[in-house]
């Protein structure tokens, strides 16, 4: 059974520590260290832990702060064990997060992800409701480590309203794709992004297993980082929309998609945020 309860002592940061070097190598030049975990205690920063027989098997940070006149968190750092992922313990960790944050009264959380993590981007925006607000080109710079090296660290930043219910898992019907892949001997294989479009939505797709790509073919990984980078800030430089992703069975192969909404659509569904109460 998992527990989840907020970190306040200084052995409990201690094991996020170790917690981050199991997950990102015992080199990892971003870890962070105890003593910001103290001052993000006396600052209010949310640090939530999860616990199984007393071990801490996952955690998440977050600083505070202010866009506007708005209170924020932004999320910086999330890590579940590896035998553990998959299992819940990471959505446990941000609705705690959340009610947290509810009680500061953020108004939301922001955070970044890579857009090519398919298993990130379906937990961000299709089973915690995360929206899209921009793509940032090489936003960490060069970064080191198994999980997040040997590419450019371009993100996307989400923000989570901690008002809001969950999503509505999009769909696929036929709309165009603006990004798709063909099967190749090394795995799928990006084909070069189309930038003429003109539809009510539209989707982009990227690998189901980024980090298998990295680990058999750096190249062919570089070519996705540049071809969804080529896509997404071309189309949401034109106002068009990220509302969703989700995985589709097309041509006898799983794809991630995001899904795209154009400049009506995408002004239409603003118009409706932030959505109903939790």
């Amino acid at each position: 059974m998992i527990f989840v309860r907020s970190l306040v002592e200084i052995k409990e940061f201690e094991a996020c520590v170790a917690l981050q070097k199991h997950t990102w190598g015992e080199n990892f030049s971003d870890l962070l260290p105890v003593s910001v975990f103290i001052v993000l205690r006396r600052i209010g920063g949310i640090i939530v832990g999860a616990f199984q027989d007393q071990a801490l098997v996952g955690f998440c940070v977050s600083y505070p702060g202010w866009e506007g006149d708005e209170r924020v968190q932004w999320s910086d750092m999330a890590a579940v064990r590896a035998d553990l992922r998959g299992q819940g313990v990471g959505f446990q960790l941000k609705q705690r997060q959340r009610e947290i944050a509810r009680e500061q009264e953020c108004a939301r959380i922001v955070w970044t992800y890579d857009p090519l993590e398919s298993r990130n981007a379906w937990f961000n925006l299709a089973r915690l409701g995360a929206r899209v607000r921009s793509y940032e080109k090489c936003f960490y710079g060069e970064l080191d480590g198994p999980l997040v090296g040997g590419v450019d660290s371009d993100r996307l930043i989400v923000d989570w309203d901690v008002r809001c219910t969950g999503p509505e898992a999009p769909e696929y019907h036929g709309e165009p794709i603006a990004l798709s892949s063909a099967e190749t001997p090394d795995g799928p294989s990006p084909r070069m992004p189309v930038f003429d479009l003109d539809a009510p939505r539209l989707w982009l797709e990227i690998p189901l297993d980024f980090q298998s790509v990295k680990a058999h073919d750096l190249r062919l990984a570089a070519i996705w980082r540049r071809h969804l980078r080529e896509a997404m800030l071309h189309y949401l430089g034109r106002g068009w929309r990220v509302d969703g992703f989700c995985r589709v069975s097309l041509d006898d192969r799983e794809r991630g998609m995001y899904r795209l909404a154009g400049v009506a659509e995408a002004a239409l569904n603003k118009a409706g945020e932030p959505g109903s109460p939790a």
